[in-house]
């Protein structure tokens, strides 16, 4: 028996809305499927450019694989060298297109296969990548990756838009040999906003190495974070390494300028700059931990036309023809203000730190290292001292400074200075609280300005820098529109030929990098990078962090690559804390970089 509850729909009803209910859920899915984000590939090798984009049927051209492209979607470029307009994207590509934007749920992507890899030249006919005033209001939530842009007219690369980030490229060259345009190799360009330059390096001829413009009302919000530049010649124009123009609320984390040449017409010539020219006033930038290290030409950190504040702190000016110098505000606004904290100042031929008493804007020192280099000056006229060190070196004059400042005699070494991006623990310099210290990463990885953890002072060792062996094997091999590219940091071999020079600058062997260490059965094993010129290796352990009471191990130097070591005999459970130096042929012992710990040893396995 069949028992009806309610009225039920006649048959004939039924199947066609059950049909139509299907029909539209295979819409609906297929629908899905078709936006989800997909990957193609571009190869420069492949035969012709008739294929699909996918792996197999990689596509010729890199403008051929932007076509493919919808938002949130990815391009990888497979190794190679791309050449001509079919290759370079943008203001002057053949033909001129834009990668779509993403969202902030999936950004469009365009990535080399290998970091490095990948490398687009312009031919000094024109960018490798323009987006700058030609694309409406920009691109937004864009990630390029790891790309070799080089050999352009009117620079390398530009991006406007919001949301964007650049990671892990190299930018070369940004104008034939007889130019002198006042482009820069790479920028930023003006309307941009809450972007992202992580973890790039920038060399050969351009009047700035990465920059933002002022078009469109300057930039905001950028993050500069791990960029190190090497300019190999400029036009006789304004010059700097890193630069924030007409910019407010932007920062360089960790960035790196060195080993510089410039043009000896160059006006104004900097390793880290804001403002100037028809800059309408810079407020609210930072610079922090960045290094300006043997760029004999330039002047380390310029502020000029201060609106607000510029905070420059925990960061290094050494080798330079002066270490802060500040010149002439059209902005005038006497409330505004350079806070210099922190600094490691020294060996630069001019002044350490040049104010001029009329500038409206207050230059305020504190807590800082200052070495005046040989027939050099302290500080002219800076507007307050404190808690700042002084050495003067032979024929140097401590200049006009105010109370705060205490001068030191004796070897830098023996009162800690050992090394440039630290003070050592428990010296008398860091007793005083004085000195730079530029050991770990600021700002999380990836992160944009105001992101959790953007700004945060990280657990991560900043040396060794990302992919530093590779970029600097490129730049040795330079042979551009400047200076030859064997000098300097790109000179030394080995797994850290960046970190071993900033580390190595005073005359110390420079300590080993990336230890690590795994906990094993009444051991733990170490390893960590090699270095070229160390003969050996001692391993201090200890139940402390910095207090090594067991014996010292002693472990033979070897030539690139990775040393291992176990040490054995340790109680099982117990944390024990691991530090590593390096000894050179002449028997000098390095300090110790990153200890690592507590590890604890297992007991035995059954």
């Amino acid at each position: 028996m069949t028992v009806t509850m309610g009225n039920p729909e006649p048959r004939w009803i039924k199947k066609p809305l059950l049909a139509a209910f299907f029909l539209l859920l295979s819409l609906l899915l297929a629908g899905e499927t078709a936006a989800s984000p997909r990957t193609y590939f571009v190869d420069p090798a492949a035969p012709d450019d008739g294929g699909n984009g996918s792996t197999q049927r990689p596509k010729k051209f890199i403008t051929s694989g932007v076509e493919l492209l919808s938002s949130g979607d990815t391009l990888v470029l497979k190794d190679g060298i791309y050449r001509g307009g079919r290759n370079c994207v943008g203001d002057q590509g053949t033909p001129r297109l834009y990668p779509p934007s993403g969202n902030a749920g999936k950004y469009t992507t365009i990535r080399a296969e290998h970091v490095g890899g990948a490398i687009v030249d312009g031919g000094y006919a024109q960018p490798p990548f323009a987006s700058a005033d030609r694309n409406g209001s920009g691109i937004h939530y864009l990630h390029l990756d790891g790309i070799h842009f080089r050999h352009g007219r009117g620079g390398v690369f530009s991006l406007k838009g919001s949301h964007n980030k650049v990671t892990n490229c190299g930018f070369e060259d940004g104008m034939p040999a007889g130019a002198s345009d006042e482009t820069p190799i790479a920028f930023i360009a003006g309307g941009s906003s809450y972007s992202l330059v992580e973890d790039c390096w920038v060399w050969g001829k351009g009047r700035y190495g990465f920059y933002t413009s002022s078009p469109n009302g300057g930039t905001h919000h950028i993050v500069f974070r791990r960029v190190v530049v090497r300019l190999d010649g400029s036009p006789p124009w304004v010059t700097a390494g890193l630069r924030f123009y007409n910019a407010h609320d932007n920062v360089m984390q960790n960035c790196v300028v060195l080993d510089s040449l410039v043009n000896r017409e160059a006006a104004e010539p900097t390793a880290f700059a804001q403002g100037g020219g028809s800059s309408r006033g810079d407020a609210d930038n930072s610079w922090l931990g960045v290094i300006a290290l043997n760029n004999p030409q330039m002047w380390g950190y310029n502020a000029n036309d201060v609106l607000k504040t510029e905070t420059v702190a925990d960061s290094i000016f050494w080798g330079n023809h002066d270490g802060v110098f500040m010149t002439i505000q059209k902005v005038k606004n006497a409330a505004s203000s350079v806070k210099l904290s922190r600094l490691t100042i020294g060996a630069n031929s001019g002044y350490a730190l040049r104010h001029n008493a009329e500038y409206p804007y207050r230059a305020e020192l504190s807590d800082s290292l200052v070495v005046a280099g040989e027939g050099g000056t302290a500080f002219r006229e800076p507007s307050s001292v404190a808690n700042t060190v002084v050495q003067l070196s032979a024929g140097a004059r401590l200049g006009s400074a105010p109370p705060g400042a205490r001068e030191w005699e004796g070897a830098l070494s023996e009162a800690g200075l050992r090394y440039l991006p630290r003070v050592e623990p428990g010296s008398r310099f860091a007793k005083e609280g004085v000195g730079a210290s530029v050991l770990y990463r600021i700002g999380r990885e990836g992160t944009l300005y105001g992101e959790p953890g953007w700004d945060e002072v990280t657990a991560i060792p900043l040396w060794p820098f990302v992919n530093e062996r590779l970029w600097a094997r490129k730049m040795r091999e330079y042979a551009g529109n400047g200076p030859i590219g064997k000098r300097g940091f790109a000179l030394l071999p080995g797994e850290t030929p960046l970190s071993d020079y900033v580390w190595g600058y005073l005359g110390e062997p420079a300590p080993p990098f990336g230890l690590e260490g795994t906990a094993g059965a009444g051991e733990v094993r170490l390893q960590w990078l090699a270095k070229e010129e160390a003969a050996g290796y001692r391993i201090r352990v200890g139940r402390a962090p910095g207090q090594y009471q067991l014996p010292v191990r002693s472990v033979k130097g070897g030539t690139g690559g990775t040393v291992r070591a176990a040490v054995g005999g340790l109680t099982p459970g117990t944390g024990y804390y691991f530090a590593v130096s390096a000894v050179d042929h002449r028997g000098r012992e390095s300090g110790t970089a990153y200890p690592i710990g507590p590890l604890r040893p297992m007991g035995p396995i059954p």
